[in-house]
């Protein structure tokens, strides 16, 4: 599934990592991550599948999606904006993950 990424997808994404404490994806700032906190947000909290719905610009309930695809679509976002980021000069990527 095609991700998008526009100023309004980069805030609701932006307001969604900041709940779950890893907005320095976006900064590539190195992230520490207590995963137990970060899987019940993510999945209890529904917070992995408003994330998809932001970047997809759908309201699919990707639920019952296979990691696979959830995980390519996660990795077509990050790396869209680490390519928009780098043609501006910003500094961008995927930081290293303490955990």
């Amino acid at each position: 599934m095609k991700v998008y990424c526009t100023v309004r997808i980069l805030k609701d994404a932006w307001q969604i990592l900041k709940e779950l404490g890893i907005a320095e994806l976006f900064t590539g700032e190195a992230v520490k991550i207590n995963i137990n906190e970060l899987l019940d947000k993510l999945l209890t909290g529904n917070k992995l599948n408003a994330f998809l719905q932001i970047i997809t610009k759908s309201e699919r309930d990707f639920e019952d999606e296979d990691m696979a695809e959830v995980g390519q679509m996660l990795t077509d976002f990050f790396t869209l904006i680490g390519t928009s980021f780098k043609s501006l000069n910003l500094k961008a990527g995927l930081p290293a993950v303490k955990g």
